[in-house]
């Protein structure tokens, strides 16, 4: 009889000890977040933009685990979020850069699930980015022939142009952000940007130092033709009416 008894305990203490739940999928708790882009154009000495962070990995650590247990994106609105999860310990976790260097870092937040149908919201991560965004700037570039006289030549002269340059700069800085050639058709295209006003601009002959009529072509000096360009909203697809230059 004691032995049956003895018997019976382990069984209870094996059943209950071997159903224990741990932390991880399975349960109906939920994790919820924001994560947001403090990104330094430039040279990282002007005022950074904070966006909100679109299309971002984030991750999940389950309990002491030293693996990544699970991966969520964040959405247009920076969210993210991590469902079926049962009471415990978890970490969020997230990749950055360190300010002022390329080298990647990774930010932790440490959560606890204390209800099973609870629905933790974590606290905001902040992500240091260098160079990048998430708007776009298109364009074309066309090419006026004009002779001496300012006079275009023929329709045929007039044309987009392919392998020009085109540059990109903050406006207020001297600092070539991007320069990118024009494709067959004249197409550009500056991508990953944050909010802010652009200028856009390629070199052009001066059209205003003529020779007068002793025949002399235009001032071999070329001038930029500038395009300005705001940014004001994260995903934003910006197409430029046609940069023009003098050939």
């Amino acid at each position: 009889m004691f032995m049956k008894r003895l018997l019976l305990f382990v069984i209870v203490v094996i059943s209950f000890f071997g159903c224990k739940k741990t932390e991880g999928d399975g349960g109906v708790a939920s994790v919820r977040g924001h994560v947001f882009v403090i990104d330094f154009k430039d040279d990282f000495a002007t005022k950074p933009d904070t966006m909100i962070a679109s299309e971002e990995d984030i991750y999940i650590v389950y309990g002491s685990n030293e693996i990544i247990s699970d991966k969520s994106t964040t959405n247009e609105t920076g969210e993210y979020g991590f469902d079926y999860l049962r009471k415990g310990n978890y970490s969020i976790i997230a990749y950055s850069k360190i300010p002022e260097s390329d080298v990647d870092t990774s930010i932790v937040k440490r959560i606890k699930i204390t209800d099973k149908k609870a629905t933790v919201q974590v606290e905001n991560i902040y992500l240091y980015k260098a160079k990048t965004g998430y708007a776009t700037i298109t364009g074309r570039l066309f090419v006026k022939d004009y002779n001496t006289s300012m006079v275009p030549k023929t329709p045929v002269d007039n044309y987009y142009s392919g392998g020009e340059d085109v540059y990109l700069q903050k406006d207020g800085s001297s600092n070539v952000l991007k320069k990118e050639k024009t494709s067959y058709d004249g197409t550009y295209v500056f991508n990953r940007l944050s909010r802010g006003t652009y200028k856009i601009y390629a070199y052009s002959k001066d059209t205003v130092s003529l020779a007068g009529g002793n025949g002399n072509d235009f001032s071999s000096v070329p001038v930029p033709s500038v395009i300005t360009c705001i940014i004001d909203s994260i995903g934003q697809q910006k197409i430029l009416k046609d940069l023009v230059i003098i050939k």
